[in-house]
This record gives structure tokens, C-alpha cells and sequence, in this order.
């Protein structure tokens, strides 16, 4: 295809004396013709500006500088991975994979850049495994939207504190964190609040409920580990393979009389384990309470039951929940969890699956960014 020829400005001073010297050619492709591959030959001129001597290729306005492809093309790839894989669309397009991965990845790029920070106020933290060994990645979504707002590899502070320095810049007012307890991620909320100006309200953290049931039902397990070596023979029997029995309420076993049953007769054979279970079943009362007052009033309470056993783990229970008392309690301030970001790991794994993992960790961090808003089915990345 041949430009139409206008008289061009020089793009360096302005001027309209400009003479053509020379002629490119770029060759590029099209949206197929059915399943054949298209081309185009753009026939680009070179012009030198006579008064200031800069000479300039004349620009194309369908395809960005250094592509080998239009701006349709990359639109139909984007279209198409909504529902394609990038596998599929790399075939049905008889082009490679890495150009379908670089034209969807610029896309992400694109999407997230657009982004807002300064209305978000609540936030979830959580970390996810994304490779064997131990490697985790710290992902940050608003609660308020639903959207992921961060994901960074490692799950120190370091992996959190360039996304609460983005929401200073951004002026943002971070009211309350959701988290686990953590203590690399409760270190940089602390120096988030300590870089805040004088006179704004500080970002409080909630301990996430369900990782402090997780912790009770470890140490009910552990409980029952020290019965079966203290018991006999016919003892031990009574305890084996009643694990996750232990971490049933009677509620959750209401429809299932036979397992209900079960547990009954284990925790009649061994008072231990049934003041444990007790403790562990209150404990989930702690926040169903009608007040933040009740709240607190519940706490002692437990803790102080937990005390009366004398049993080296419900001691340990009761020290760790005294010790993050406050952030239990920024639950009746701030009613959040980290349910939503749960939720989310279970897509970041499906994904992982597909994909039989991510060679670009890059382009891992910006599909997570934007789970929540695409329909991409990235097998193969």
C-alpha cells in the first residue's frame, strides 16, 4: 500500500520545506482472509527538512513503531483471548506464540496502567505458593471492588511496602487491613502508618478469623498427638484416624448421624481432648458477638478457661490471642476477612494449571492483576 502524498511538517522545527530523499518498505501482517494469512507492504517515504536538515520516515498510522503487524492484528488477538488459548489463537493464526503473548501482554500492561489507587480504603493481604520449594507471592485486592491491586513475588515486607508507598503517593486513605498474622506483613502496616502525615487516621489490621480457627484446630491436633503417646494401646485405638473428625462442629455433623456418633464416643473416652474441642467450638463465637464490648469480654473468658487446662498448647492459644487482641477486635470497627482473597487463590490455581506453569513471571503478575476483569484462558503461558 502506497501513503497519499501530503506536504508534510517537519516533526523537529515545524517547518513545511521538506524534500523526499528515499523510500522504506515495511512489510506487515493482516487479519487473516479466512484461514489464509494476510499481508501488507507499506511503501514509507523519508523526508530531510530543509531548514533544519533532520530527516524523518513519515509515520503509518495503523501499525506502532517496530511491529511487524497492524493495530487490527493485535486487536483480533486480544478479542480472541477471551476465548482462545494462546496456543489455539498462535495456531489459527499461523503465527509463534511469543508474538501472541507479547501482543496480550502489552494489553494487561495497558489495563493496569489506567488504574486508580486513591479511592481504596479497605485491602486484603494474603500470600500464595506459585512455584515448588517455597516460593510465594504477597496479593493485595480492594474490598471495595473486588479488584487485585498488587502481587509481588516473596511474602515479606518487602513485598508489600512499594504498594502502600504507591497509596501515600496516590493520597489514598488505607482504613483497614485484612490479613493473617503475619508478622512481616504487620511490620510494614506499622511503617506504612509511621510514614503517614501528622493528624491522619492510621490503617488498622484485622486478624483474619479463619487463620486463628486454623491455629486452634492445630493445636487441638496436637492435643490429640499427646494423648495417643500418653495413652495405652487400646487407647491410642480410640484416637486413630479421628483427625478431622476433631475439626467438625457438631452443626457441620448434624446431617451425618453416624460421624456425629463418632465423635461423641471420642470425646466421652478422653476429657482432654473434650475440654479442647469445647474451647475450639467457643472460640468461633468470639465473633458473633452483638458488641465490640462482648467482644472483648469473650476473649478473657477463653482465655481465661484456656489457662485452667493447663495444657502447654491452649497456653500457647491463649498468649497468641492475647497478644493480637486489639486486631481481633478491629473486627467490630472494620467487619472484614480475607474470605474474597481465598476465593481468589483457588482461580490463581486453576490458572497455574492450565498454564503447566509461567515462564514469564511478569506476565503471571499482570493476569492475576486482572483476573478478576478478563475472560483470558492462558494455557500454555
Amino acid at each position: 500500500m502506497q501513503k497519499k502524498t501530503v506536504r508534510t511538517r517537519c516533526p523537529v522545527c515545524g517547518s513545511k520545506e521538506t524534500v523526499k530523499v528515499g523510500e522504506n518498505t515495511r512489510r506487515l501482517r493482516l487479519p487473516p482472509i479466512g484461514s489464509h494469512p494476510a499481508f501488507a507492504l507499506a511503501h514509507l517515504v523519508v523526508r530531510r527538512c530543509k531548514d533544519c536538515g533532520a530527516e524523518r520516515q513519515e509515520k503509518l498510522e495503523d501499525a506502532l513503531p517496530h511491529k511487524s503487524h497492524t493495530k487490527r492484528f493485535s486487536r483480533l488477538v486480544i478479542e480472541l483471548a477471551q476465548w482462545m488459548t494462546l496456543s489455539d489463537i498462535a495456531a489459527h493464526l499461523h503465527v509463534g506464540w511469543n508474538l501472541v503473548q507479547r501482543i496480550v501482554k502489552e494489553e494487561l500492561k495497558r489495563k493496569v496502567k489506567r488504574r486508580r489507587y486513591r479511592k481504596i480504603r479497605m485491602i486484603s493481604v494474603d500470600e500464595i505458593a506459585v512455584k515448588k520449594r517455597h516460593s510465594y507471592m504477597t496479593v493485595v485486592i480492594d474490598l471495595e471492588s473486588g479488584q487485585v491491586v498488587h502481587a509481588a513475588e516473596g511474602r515479606d515486607s518487602a513485598a508489600l511496602a512499594p504498594f502502600l508507598s504507591r497509596l501515600r503517593r496516590a493520597g489514598a486513605r488505607l482504613r483497614a487491613a485484612a490479613m493473617d498474622m503475619s508478622p512481616a506483613y504487620e511490620k510494614a502496616i506499622a511503617d506504612h502508618n509511621a510514614k503517614l502525615p501528622d493528624g491522619c487516621r492510621q490503617c488498622v489490621i484485622v486478624t483474619d478469623h479463619f487463620h486463628v480457627v486454623k491455629k486452634m484446630n492445630e493445636a487441638l491436633d496436637s492435643i490429640r498427638k499427646d494423648e495417643a503417646a500418653r495413652l495405652d494401646e487400646q487407647g491410642r485405638k480410640t484416637l486413630k484416624g479421628k483427625r478431622f473428625l476433631l475439626f467438625f462442629g457438631a452443626d457441620k455433623l448434624a446431617e451425618k448421624p453416624k460421624r456425629l456418633a463418632d465423635l461423641k464416643t471420642l470425646l466421652e473416652a478422653n476429657d482432654t481432648l473434650m475440654k479442647a474441642w469445647l474451647l475450639k467450638e467457643s472460640l468461633g463465637l468470639l465473633w458473633m458477638q452483638p458488641s465490640k464490648a462482648k467482644a472483648e469480654q469473650r476473649i478473657d473468658e477463653w482465655c481465661a478457661a484456656a489457662t485452667e487446662t493447663r495444657d502447654k498448647h491452649l497456653l500457647d492459644m491463649a498468649a497468641m490471642i492475647q497478644k493480637r487482641r486489639e486486631n481481633i477486635l478491629n473486627y467490630y470497627d472494620y467487619p472484614i476477612t480475607n474470605a474474597a482473597l481465598e476465593g481468589l487463590n483457588n482461580k490463581i490455581k486453576v490458572l497455574k494449571r492450565k498454564a503447566y506453569g509461567y515462564r514469564d513471571m511478569e506476565f503471571f503478575k499482570l493476569r492475576i492483576l486482572t483476573i478478576h476483569e478478563t475472560k483470558f484462558s492462558l494455557a500454555g503461558s
